[in-house]
Formats: C-alpha cells, sequence, structure tokens
C-alpha cells in the first residue's frame, strides 16, 4: 500500500510541474508588450533604409534572446503606411500596438 501511495504522490508532483512549465513557457502569463516592443526600433530603421515595413519579423537578428516568445506571438501586420501588433496581454486581456498613435492598447 505504501509503494501506490508514493507512486502517486509522485505522479501528483509531475503533473504539478507539467502544469508550471507549460504556464511558464506556452504562456497564459506572457508579456507580449515587452517583447513586441523590442522590436519597433528595427521596423523603424528598416523602413528608413527600404521605404517599406518589413514583411515578417524574421528578417532580424534578434539581439535579445527570450525562449518563452517566437515572431509569431507578436501577432505583427504592416501595410503601406502603419504597422500593428496585436496579441495575448497576462491572463485573459488582448493587447496591440499602432505605429499610427505610437502607443499600445488594452483591452
Amino acid at each position: 500500500m505504501k509503494k501506490v501511495l508514493k507512486i502517486l504522490i509522485l505522479l501528483l508532483f509531475l503533473t504539478v510541474i507539467t502544469i508550471i512549465i507549460f504556464i511558464y513557457s506556452v504562456g497564459m502569463f506572457k508579456d507580449n508588450e515587452t517583447y513586441c516592443s523590442k522590436y519597433i526600433p528595427y521596423i523603424e530603421k528598416y523602413y528608413k533604409t527600404h521605404g517599406e515595413y518589413p514583411k515578417n519579423l524574421y528578417s532580424f537578428k534578434k539581439s535579445f534572446i527570450d525562449v518563452r516568445y517566437k515572431e509569431e506571438d507578436c501577432g505583427y501586420e504592416y501595410n503601406e503606411t502603419s504597422y500593428s501588433f496585436f496579441g495575448s496581454d497576462g491572463f485573459m486581456g488582448v493587447v496591440g500596438y499602432s505605429s499610427i498613435d505610437k502607443k499600445w492598447l488594452y483591452d
């Protein structure tokens, strides 16, 4: 009986650890605003150099490393006159950035 109890406790512990790792890495509590803000100077410089906005964020070599985030997490979109980011903010919120207004918007 003690052996079964030890196995159940171990399984419970592993389950809790797995959930914590998932929440941290996949991101119920990601801060996309801080991450995506790091791209803004690169996008602005690209625009000044090329006269158009980059087609995606993969054009840039990141000088910052964060394994929790990927370029597609920023929800980058562009047109001829502006660009924007849209993504999750924290647990249930949504955040977006407008290059026209130069500010972040929250829902």
